[in-house]
């Protein structure tokens, strides 16, 4: 189980979504995952597993960590792979301390509609 500041880390780390994390997460605890396990611990966001899966797979393309699949039986991350991403993440926990939301999280408040009280049209130029 990671702490709230290795979590943090994780996903500034790897750029992970919120669902993106907890499969993360899920992988580095268990030596393999199964389908259901992986949809039962991203529930909120009501995507196959393998749908997130994927997703995962695609942010991590440019690390060299893989998740290996076998038909039938689940995902895993190997042991080696899993030592490198926690002595990774807790390299980077130390720029964490503080640190309330992930990029993830302000991306989106960047994008909510404003309330119209807003005065971003009121900027001048100095």
């Amino acid at each position: 189980m990671l702490t709230e500041e290795q979590r943090l880390a994780a996903a500034i780390s790897y750029r992970l979504t919120p669902a993106m994390l907890k499969a993360f997460e899920l992988l580095l605890e268990v030596n393999m995952a199964t389908n259901k396990m992986i949809e039962a611990t991203v529930d909120g966001d009501r995507s196959p597993a393998k749908i997130v899966i994927y997703r995962l797979r695609l942010q991590l393309q440019h690390t060299s960590i893989r998740i290996h699949k076998r038909t039938r039986a689940g995902y895993w991350i190997d042991a080696g792979t899993k030592a490198y991403i926690m002595q990774t993440i807790n390299h980077n926990t130390r720029y964490c301390k503080g640190a309330t939301m992930t990029p993830y999280e302000i991306d989106l408040k960047s994008r909510e509609p404003h309330n119209g009280n807003s005065n971003i049209g009121d900027i001048k130029a100095v």
